[in-house]
């Protein structure tokens, strides 16, 4: 400390920091409201902050992230387009033979209805993928045991990771072990152990299995052969993108025999066309049939965002309103320093110190309710969200600007009083500081309104996809996975339909809130265009148990030889073949049915029902 004459001179930062303590201190009261309010709306942020971290993850940790991306189809027909998520076969090594910008390609499909002995049990496994041998390179997945060149050369070897290694074995050395398939009892030889593939990944699985395991997935060389197969494709560095997908758009017309000529024939009423979505945008932005995973949504991201700062304004316009209203309070305490010789920014200097105080103490009680509020938070969104992902950087900048939003017009407009007027009692605080106060509580409330409208339009539309008639009965059901993988399966069927209380059971691999499906095309008595429809199998108590009303013919019956070659198609579908005045009976040709040509008959029409998302049309079926 330095004396000079009257002045005495000490560090300015340590006495505003004991003047804001005791000034807090002094009203509890204000301080815990204010306190109470910032830690509310932060924790609300933070948490908020977190999920959609999470959500623009997705993908990004692959080292060729940027440049990735995944073919589509999409098919036109009869004025109808569906848009797919993956491309023929044949195309990835097109790509790679006539198109030098591709560096490399990898396909992946799901491999539905897997089972793996475990101690002579077969055990039902849903994350079991194809892929291609240069999947691992390729994605730049690492290997912790095995060659990533090598590990799905061979058409009967298996890739297992970490955690599927340890359920089955007990530990990850297992290379040279066999897992047993269920569906076949052949052996599968492990060649790889895999590191975990990260939660965000816009596909996940346990299992890999060579592609070539598959004859139909790998020997088809049509271009018109679209499976449920998702193919990627690595450019080289440079591409020019917006060349790139000219060039795709027009593949089928180059490279596809007889397509222009079809092309040409139906005046454009039959396309397929080829397109490509960045890896990185596929969890967020891409919504197609056959996705490999259950995506999220861009729109979602940015309400939620929206949300975020909305309620951190809220709470720092809050903060900023407790602290005017106090003013005229302090008046006077402003008054008596500025007589005894405070400079104006000293005093600026002690308010924006308490509103960093009251900031910091908030964003520390926040960061503890988050990190103990985390586990609820993941059970509602389903996500893995840890508080180390918290983008600290983005929060002590939040710390900062909301001191300096909170704090600076308290500072400046407190700062500003006349100390004569003060100490004589003439102080206005009406004028502008009252209408800047008026201005922020009508923006607050504003503010708040539109969140509590935002709620009830969420609630209705929530309320609505609840009670909305789906065409079939969701209510009183018991989904029993793998049921056609029991021995004596119909004899369990018969069983469960004899139970007290059991109205219906059917036996079937399709159901419309799941995710397999199975696309086809299919002709109506001979005339017309072929047209895309989902192809389901199902049995005679499927319609009855689902509680689907059919509209026109009847069900399939068990006791008609003819009904083997039976159909029941939706209205859609009748419409869509132009036989919705007259369907029963018409033929319905089907040239890609389980390898070869197949018709069927008509026997019944059933009402339209939601077999995908209410926000798209209902499809043939």
């Amino acid at each position: 400390m330095e004396i000079r004459g009257r002045r005495i001179l000490t560090p300015m930062s340590s006495i505003h920091l004991k003047l804001a303590l005791r000034q807090l201190q002094k009203n509890r009261g204000f301080t815990a409201l204010n306190i109470f309010g910032l830690t509310v709306g932060l924790t609300t942020f933070l948490l908020i902050v977190l999920y959609v971290t999470d959500e623009r993850s997705y993908d990004r940790w692959h080292p060729n992230a940027d440049r990735i991306v995944r073919l589509n189809t999409d098919v036109k027909s009869n004025g109808a387009v569906s848009e797919l998520a993956n491309a023929s076969p044949v195309i990835a090594a097109t790509l790679r033979q006539h198109y030098p910008e591709v560096e490399a390609t990898t396909r992946i499909a799901r491999y539905p209805d897997a089972h793996f002995y475990k101690d002579q049990l077969a055990i039902a496994e849903p994350n079991v993928a194809r892929a291609d041998d240069n999947v691992f390179p390729f994605f730049g997945l690492p290997l912790i045991e095995g060659d990533p060149l090598t590990a799905l050369k061979d058409r009967h070897s298996i890739v297992l990771t970490e955690s599927a290694a340890k359920r089955y074995f007990n530990n990850t050395h297992v290379i040279g072990r066999t897992i047993i398939n269920a569906e076949d009892n052949k052996p599968f030889r492990i060649t790889g152990v895999l590191r975990d593939v990260p939660k965000q990944s816009s596909w996940q699985f346990d299992f890999l299995v060579s592609i070539h395991a598959a004859h139909q997935l790998d020997d088809n060389p049509s271009f018109f052969a679209i499976y449920p197969m998702s193919t990627f494709v690595l450019l080289r560095p440079g591409t020019d993108r917006a060349a790139f997908d000219t060039k795709l758009a027009g593949l089928m017309n180059i490279y596809a025999a007889k397509y222009a000529q079809m092309e040409k024939e139906t005046k454009g009423e039959f396309m397929i066309t080829l397109s490509e979505t960045p890896l990185t945008d596929i969890h967020l932005h891409s919504h197609r049939t056959d996705e490999l995973a259950v995506n999220g949504s861009i729109q979602y991201v940015w309400i939620f965002s929206a949300i975020a700062v909305f309620v951190l304004l809220i709470a720092g316009i809050n903060f900023m309103n407790l602290s005017t209203a106090r003013s005229a309070n302090r008046a006077r305490e402003v008054g008596v320093r500025k007589v005894l010789g405070s400079l104006r920014r000293q005093l600026i200097s002690q308010f924006l110190t308490e509103a960093l105080l009251l900031t910091t103490a908030a964003t520390i009680i926040a960061v503890a309710l988050t990190w103990l509020s985390l586990p609820w938070f993941n059970d509602l969104t389903g996500k893995e969200l840890r508080l180390s992902n918290t983008p600290w950087l983005l929060l002590f900048l939040i710390v900062i600007a909301m001191s300096l939003f909170a704090g600076a017009y308290p500072a400046f407009f407190l700062s500003a009083f006349k100390p004569v007027q003060v100490l004589k009692g003439k102080l206005a605080l009406g004028g502008k500081g009252s209408g800047l106060r008026s201005g922020l509580v009508v923006l607050q409330f504003s503010i708040s309104v539109f969140l509590i409208v935002g709620t009830l339009v969420v609630f209705r539309q929530l309320n609505f996809i609840q009670h909305r008639d789906q065409g079939y009965s969701r209510d009183q059901m018991l989904v029993i996975s793998d049921f056609d993988g029991m021995p004596h399966a119909e004899d369990l069927k018969k069983a469960l339909g004899r139970l007290t209380g059991v109205t219906g059971v059917t036996m079937t691999d399709y159901l419309p809130t799941g995710t397999r499906r199975w696309h086809n095309y299919g002709q109506a008595d001979g005339k017309g265009m072929y047209l895309q429809t989902e192809l389901w199998i199902v049995d005679a108590d499927y319609i009855p148990t689902m509680d689907m009303r059919i509209v026109t013919g009847r069900n399939f019956s068990q006791t008609m030889a003819t009904d083997s070659t039976a159909i029941i198609i939706n209205e859609s579908a009748a419409r869509k073949f132009g036989i919705a005045g007259d369907p029963l009976g018409k033929t319905v040709r089907y040239p890609g049915y389980l390898g070869g040509t197949k018709d069927f008959h008509v026997v019944g029409v059933v009402k339209d029902f939601n077999y995908s998302s209410i926000r798209t049309s209902i499809g043939p079926w």
